[in-house]
């Protein structure tokens, strides 16, 4: 079993990625700490060195990888089912959910958190809100291929898994 999460970053994947692990009793994978490992680099420091492109290709290798895994529930990083076919392996190889909350609740999110991250590095609150909602705009047809779609303020993924049979 493979269950993949695909959503904005900020949306919950790493953080509900982890619990729902723990609980179905699966490896958790988050792709950007793989990427940060395999690679000795951060996410902000391989983005300065190969660009987004280069990151991008990478990212594929990666998911490569660990859709070769089983019995791993796997965040993605927001971007990687936007480039190239990675929502179609994503979803042949396994069963995606795609976190969807509103762009308010992304921005906050982002805008408190304490990770680096490369689009939002330092952007004022606004600024990061205005990146949210065209960046959701954009990504949101790859986000909505995903086989499921929950929204977590409303519902707890685990029963959400366990109601929908999911395998």
């Amino acid at each position: 079993m493979i269950i993949t999460l695909v959503g904005m970053p900020g949306c919950g994947k790493t953080t509900t990625g982890k619990k729902m692990a723990k609980q179905l009793g699966l490896e958790f994978i988050d792709a950007d700490s793989y990427i940060e490992k395999r690679y000795k680099m951060s996410i902000l420091a391989i983005f300065k060195a190969v660009g987004e492109a280069g990151f991008r290709k990478l990212e594929q290798i990666v998911l490569k990888e660990i859709l070769q895994k089983e019995n791993v529930l796997f965040a993605t990083g927001g971007g990687m089912p936007c480039f190239f076919d990675n929502m179609e392996l994503i979803n042949k190889k396994s069963t995606s959910i795609y976190i969807n909350l509103p762009a308010e609740i992304i921005a906050q999110r982002l805008a408190a958190s304490k990770k680096t991250r490369p689009h939002t590095k330092g952007k004022s609150d606004a600024e990061i809100l205005e990146y949210v909602k065209i960046t959701l705009e954009k990504r949101g047809v790859f986000y909505q291929k995903a086989k499921f779609s929950i929204n977590t303020a409303d519902e707890n993924i685990v029963e959400f898994i366990k109601k929908n049979n999911i395998k």
